[in-house]
């Protein structure tokens, strides 16, 4: 174990020497974050809704609260012609409330669910006096599907991948100078090298995400859940990326095949995963690949941070049978790689 220590610090030191570099690659996942704040704030579209109400202080009432809700633009009906507007664009739905908030009609020609989310929202009106969150009319109606918690994990998630096998590739730089072969014939096993890099790789990216976590903190950006359980949660979604980059890495023997495959492999994960492709508007196939990608389940992680309730398996559970996947195939990679030594 002390072996394994002193791995992890040695290549701590062979990072921090180049500093600039070190401190780019620690602060790579705000600059995701930012890039999911953006794309969530430009994918979120504003309902523009109109009402047609009956005079009572219930309704006037109901109106304030829908004024009151993000994203939601609302304006006063007059007259019969309001189906005449919705087809022309003018509005996005229109409302019309009646005597009481369970008798609302809804119509809307953009889809089925989003009416059907209005008359839920409306109903909840009627026992509470706080502006309730839109997100999920918002969320059906965003370009991908996905909440703004689910976008910065999906987003993290692509990022660290890549920035985590750079890191890991020290092994592969080791292979190339023959110091990994050198420690491979000397008494300690290249097991307990190994294990060194995965652990230095470990910790410095769950440094990344504590930064990026606390960065989310700061921006106000709600998560669903507490910083302790999302810094929790990290530990189980660091596992996930770097035994997936430690399996890439024992794969190549070029640094720069290694870096160009995470990229790709990160960009195709995502696209099949969910991230940039909503999972709902995806046909029978695709689906199906989806279910077996770490980035879904990723995504399907942060309703179970949330504390909502999952249909049938535990994401948490998946993603640390993704995490074994991936070590053993490492292991067996390690295990029947040809060693060439370098003149």
């Amino acid at each position: 174990m002390r072996t394994v220590i002193l791995i992890c610090i040695c290549n701590f030191k062979r990072v921090y020497c180049n500093k600039k570099k070190f401190f780019i690659n620690l602060f790579v996942p705000i600059v995701a974050i930012i890039l999911a704040m953006t794309v969530n704030y430009v994918t979120t579209p504003s309902l523009n809704i109109g009402v047609s109400i009956k005079g009572s202080n219930e309704n006037n009432r109901i109106i304030r609260l829908l004024k009151r809700s993000k994203n939601v633009d609302i304006k006063i009906v007059q007259g019969t012609l309001y189906k005449t507007d919705v087809i022309m664009g003018k509005y996005d739905a229109v409302v019309k409330l009646k005597d009481n908030s369970n008798n609302v009609e809804v119509y809307s020609i953009k889809n089925k669910k989003t009416g059907e989310d209005i008359k839920k929202l409306i109903k909840a009106y009627a026992s509470t006096n706080k502006p309730l969150n839109m997100e999920n009319i918002m969320k059906n109606e965003q370009i991908g599907g996905l909440s703004e918690a689910e976008r910065i994990i999906a987003f993290l998630f692509t990022v660290l991948l890549i920035t985590s096998v750079i890191n890991e590739a020290v092994i592969i730089r080791d292979r190339e100078e023959n110091t990994f072969y050198r420690f491979m014939y000397s008494p300690r096993s290249k097991f307990n090298y190994i294990l060194g890099n995965v652990i230095y790789n470990y910790v410095f990216s769950y440094a990344q995400i504590f930064l990026a976590s606390c960065i989310i903190t700061i921006c106000g950006v709600s998560i669903g859940s507490s910083l302790s359980k999302m810094l929790l949660y990290a530990m189980l979604f660091t596992l996930v990326i770097t035994t997936l980059a430690t399996l890439i890495v024992l794969i190549f023997n070029k640094e720069l095949h290694a870096n160009m495959f995470s990229a790709a492999i990160s960009i195709i994960l995502s696209l099949i995963g969910g991230t940039f492709i909503s999972y709902s508007k995806m046909p029978k196939l695709l689906k199906t690949l989806s279910e077996i990608t770490p980035n879904r389940w990723i995504i399907k992680s942060v309703h179970y941070i949330q504390g909502e309730a999952y249909n049938s398996i535990n994401p948490m559970i998946v993603l640390v049978i993704f995490s074994i996947i991936f070590s053993l195939l490492a292991f067996i990679v390690n295990e029947f790689k040809k060693v060439e030594f370098k003149q």
